[in-house]
This record gives C-alpha cells, structure tokens and sequence, in this order.
C-alpha cells in the first residue's frame, strides 16, 4: 500500500512539471481511473454531496420542532443558516468568476457528470464541508468530527474523478464552506447568549454583579 501511495505521489509531481499546471495534473491523474469500484465511489459520494447536505439540516430542525427541543432547534439554526448562506455565496463566485470545467478545456477529461454551472468553487465541496464543520462544531467528539471530515472529503475527491471540477475548485468550495460555517456558528453562538441573557431578570442580573 506505502509502495502505491509512494508511485502515486511521484507520478502526479512527474505530471505537474510537465504540464507546469499541478491542477491539470492532479485532475488528470485521477480523472483516469476508471475501475469499476473507483467509478461507483466517485459516483456515489458525488450523489451523496448536496443530497446528505440538505437532508441533515432539514431533519435536525423538523425533530427538534417535533420534540420541542430548544436546544436542538438552536443548533439546526446554526447548521442551516450556515448551509444557506454557503449555497448562495458558491453560486454568486461561480457566476463572478465564470471559469470553464474542466471537461470543456481539457480535450483527455472524462466527463462522468453534466453540471449547468461554471466551475469554481465547487457548490458540491462546499456544502458538505459547511455541514461537516457545522456538526463538528456544534457536537465536538471524534465520532462526529472523523465521519464528516472524511466523508466530505470523498465528496471533494468524487468531484475532480468525475471530470466536473479542478483540484483548486474543490479546495475553494472547501474553504468556503468551512469558513461560512465558522462564521454563522460563533455569530448563532453570540445572538444565543444575548437571548439567554435577555431573559434574566434585572434583580437576578444585578445579584450576581
């Protein structure tokens, strides 16, 4: 396995400096495999990427309505707004920076997919990392944090194998989603805090002052 990811390694640096564009080489190199298992991996999380994106937040907030869940309901606010607000920002940058896929620059690209968008970032990469981040955040324990990482992960991976998107799409989908999600966690964290505190009564507030 070490000699694989070793030759694997080598072969995308041999391909960079030749083609002088890493991006190119790395979505080439992996745009090739086409085993039968890589193409249902690759095919599956790229399902997986918007459907598990908007599904979870959706379920968070109808069980927390349903079990008047306060708590719960919070955190699916914080989730959803994050995914919201990732959504809108992917496509606003998409339509601001119109950059082609790859398929229609690179003449040996396999197309596997037939998205409507221009490329950059990946709306795909984004909003699975603005879940895996917002359910990282919002429940900090291995369990959470090392399937969601991971599986978000798959999905950037699924997005260059199936020849819709560059290496440096995906990495900007990632850092999009990841950081709106951040956001939209500490300000839902912050308007919490002053709700909790608005309900304090004065004598209580000025007690403990």
């Amino acid at each position: 396995m070490k000699r694989v990811i070793v030759i694997l390694f080598l072969s995308i640096i041999f391909n960079g400096i030749q083609a002088h564009n890493p991006d190119e080489a790395i979505i080439r190199e992996v745009n090739s495999w086409n085993g039968r298992g890589v193409r249902a991996f690759s095919s599956f999380f790229s399902t997986t990427g918007e459907v598990f994106a908007l599904a979870v937040p959706t379920g968070m907030v109808v069980y927390a309505l349903c079990d008047d869940n306060e708590e719960l309901f919070d955190k699916s606010i914080s989730v959803v707004t994050g995914m919201a607000a990732t959504i809108i920002l992917s496509y606003g940058l998409k339509y601001v920076i119109d950059r082609k896929r790859p398929y229609n620059e690179l003449p040996y690209i396999i197309k596997r997919d037939s998205p409507g968008s221009p490329s950059f970032p990946s709306t795909h990469a984004a909003m699975a990392f603005s879940l895996a981040t917002s359910l990282s955040l919002e429940y900090p324990r291995w369990y959470v944090i090392a399937p969601t990482m991971i599986w978000a992960s798959c999905v950037g991976f699924s997005r260059i194998h199936q020849g819709v998107h560059y290496p440096s799409d995906v990495l900007g989908g990632m850092v999009l989603g990841a950081g709106t999600a951040c956001l939209t966690y500490y300000l839902n964290k912050s308007w919490n805090k002053k709700k909790a505190k608005s309900k304090v009564s004065p004598l209580v507030e000025f007690a403990y002052q």
